[in-house]
C-alpha cells in the first residue's frame, strides 16, 4: 500500500484509489494512462512479498479494466 501510494504521488498524480474491497483495489485512471498504470501497479503488488515478506509461493495479481467494476471483471 505504501509503494502504490508513492507511485501515484510521484508518477500518476491524477489517478486515485476509489475503493478497496477485500483484496481488490479500484482506481480511477485517465484513459491515456491506463496501460502503463496497469503494468506499474501489477508490478508493485506482485513484488510486495519480495520487499516485506518471505513467502514460499508467488503473489499473483490480475488487472481488469473497464468503466465500472462489472466491466473490469
Amino acid at each position: 500500500m505504501i509503494d502504490y501510494t508513492n507511485l501515484m504521488k510521484d508518477k500518476y498524480p491524477s489517478c486515485r484509489l476509489l475503493s478497496q474491497v477485500h483484496d481488490e483495489l479500484v482506481f480511477e485512471v485517465e484513459d491515456q494512462l491506463v496501460e502503463q498504470f496497469s503494468l506499474d501497479i501489477k508490478q508493485i503488488m506482485q513484488s510486495a512479498s519480495l520487499k516485506y515478506l518471505k513467502l514460499s509461493v508467488p503473489l499473483v495479481t490480475d488487472v481488469g479494466k473497464g468503466c465500472n467494476w462489472a466491466q473490469a471483471h
